[in-house]
């Protein structure tokens, strides 16, 4: 089994390939909406990392799954700059709840 290496958002690159894996907080998330003829559900969220963030786009039941604060590990990622592109065939899973404690 290889070993997978993870990056961080500031070094994101558009590729063809399944390369992204990252960790990464929901920072916001957008309303869900239902395109094409099949009324697939898509929404897209703000991810961020320490050294930057993206915009995400999420697919039918990860748009109800994921909430702000979630910790999200993603593997198998597509990073690219138009919104058709991105890749049904990564995973990625809620790792923890991130909690702010204020100081």
């Amino acid at each position: 089994m290889q070993k997978q290496s993870w990056m961080k958002l500031k070094d994101l690159t558009p590729a063809a390939s399944n390369s992204i894996n990252a960790t990464v907080i929901l920072v916001e998330k957008g309303s869900t909406i239902e395109e094409g003829k099949e009324k697939t559900k898509t929404c897209v969220a703000l991810v961020a990392d320490e050294t930057a963030c993206v915009n995400f786009q999420m697919w039918g039941a990860e748009c109800e799954a994921f909430h702000p604060g979630d910790i999200i590990r993603i593997s198998k990622g597509i990073f690219c700059h138009t919104p058709k592109r991105q890749g049904h065939d990564r995973t990625h899973f809620k790792q923890t709840a991130f909690v702010f404690l204020e100081t």
